[in-house]
């Protein structure tokens, strides 16, 4: 029995070294198999950018070319050695990559540019959230940001909020100023999910506190 065992761990052994040199070794990678013009993105978000936001190039095997770009007022970047600016508002990560390896091939600058783009501020997507509220400030408008979420993102209201949100949205291109005022208890309460309407940058949420009522005269506890 132990002989049939060791015959056969030989054979399977034999099988094994005939089979390991029949198979070819595995070609290296050269550069022909990388597809040409490919680009990537590093972009965490997809939104598009605007002016102020700030991006950070990689064009592979250029260093020169590999920093960081706020985007000017007019929405361009101005990459090293070209010629003209590149402007990248309203286009998203991968677009720009692909903008930017375009620029860089017309430009005779790389015959066959990789490039990445990562959004690393976007700070042209800032809404403002002031008033009655725990920690007024600024949060970013990334992706479908609501006007609960906006509020959850500076902790909540604190108790001399009053009984509205007032969202003034600037005037654009397309459309004037835009102004809503909110109910908050019905907002809160899940009674008017219409109310909790979508954020963009630019916008302002305004929690004005509750008017108070000042009583003095022959009181036990004049005061608010």
């Amino acid at each position: 029995m132990k002989k049939l065992k060791t015959l056969g761990l030989i054979m399977l052994g034999a099988t094994c070294f005939v089979q390991a040199q029949n198979t070819p070794a595995p070609r290296p990678i050269t550069a022909d198999d990388v597809p040409r013009d490919d680009v990537w993105s590093a972009d965490p978000g997809s939104d598009p950018v605007g002016p102020g936001d700030l991006l950070h190039v990689t064009v592979a095997g250029s260093t020169e070319l590999c920093r960081s770009y706020r985007i000017d007022p007019g929405g361009d970047i101005q990459m090293p050695m070209s010629h003209s600016s590149t402007h990248v508002a309203g286009l998203t990560s991968d677009k720009i990559a692909a903008l930017i390896a375009a620029d860089l091939r017309d430009e005779h600058i790389l015959v066959a540019p990789i490039v990445s783009v990562a959004v690393l501020d976007y700070r042209s997507r800032q809404v403002t959230v002031a008033g009655a509220v725990k920690q007024p400030g600024m949060v970013q408008a990334m992706g479908n940001l609501r006007l609960l979420d906006a509020l959850a993102k500076v902790q909540g209201l604190v108790p001399e909020a009053g009984p509205e949100v007032v969202i003034t949205r600037p005037a654009s291109d397309n459309s004037p100023q835009q102004i809503w005022h909110i109910p908050i208890k019905p907002l809160m309460a899940g009674l008017t999910p219409e109310s909790n309407i979508v954020l963009r940058g630019g916008d302002e949420v305004r929690i004005p506190e509750a008017p108070k009522v000042y009583l003095m005269g022959n009181l036990k506890l004049p005061g608010i």
